[in-house]
C-alpha cells in the first residue's frame, strides 16, 4: 500500500477474512486497520454482499461454521462499512474485462470499479491477480 493511497477496492476474498477466521485473516485485519488509520476510503460493488452471503452459506452447509455462529446475525451487511457502488453501471466494463482477461464477470465487477476509481484492487485470489497483470488496473495480493 502506498503512502498516498486514498482509495482501495476490496473483493470478497479479502472481505470474508474480516468476518470469518480463516487463513489470511490476520493479514486482512492488519491491512484494514492500516487503512482505517490512514483514512483510506474502501470501496466495493454492492455485489460483494451477494458473494459474502454465498460464502457463509457454503461454510454452513459444509459444517465449517456452526448454524448458531454470530456471523449469521450480522446479515445483510455483516457489519461492513464500505463505500458501496451500484452493480449495474459497472456491468458493461465488467463484461468486457471478463472477456479480455478471461475472468468471471463477478471478478470483473471489482476490476471495473477499481478501474473507474483509479484505485488499486486488493484480493487474496492469486489467479485473479495473475490474469489482471499487465492491465491498467493495479492489483495487490493479500499476503
Amino acid at each position: 500500500m502506498s503512502a498516498e493511497e486514498t482509495s482501495a477496492v476490496i473483493d470478497a476474498s479479502v472481505a470474508i477474512k474480516w468476518i470469518i477466521d480463516e487463513e489470511g485473516t490476520q493479514a486482512a485485519l492488519t491491512l484494514r486497520d492500516r487503512w482505517h488509520k490512514n483514512g483510506t476510503l474502501l470501496h466495493a460493488p454492492e455485489f460483494l454482499l451477494v458473494e459474502l452471503h454465498n460464502i457463509v452459506w457454503k461454510k454452513l452447509y459444509r459444517g465449517l461454521i456452526p448454524p448458531n455462529a454470530p456471523i449469521i446475525g450480522q446479515t445483510p451487511n455483516f457489519g461492513l462499512t464500505l463505500n458501496w457502488s451500484l452493480t449495474q453501471p459497472l456491468l458493461t466494463s465488467a463484461f468486457l474485462l471478463a472477456l479480455q482477461r478471461r475472468i468471471s464477470v463477478y471478478d470483473g465487477l471489482y476490476a471495473a470499479l477499481a478501474q473507474s476509481l483509479g484505485a488499486p484492487l486488493y484480493t487474496a485470489d492469486q489467479v485473479l491477480a495473475a490474469k489482471l497483470q499487465g492491465s491498467l488496473i493495479p492489483v495487490q495480493v493479500l499476503e
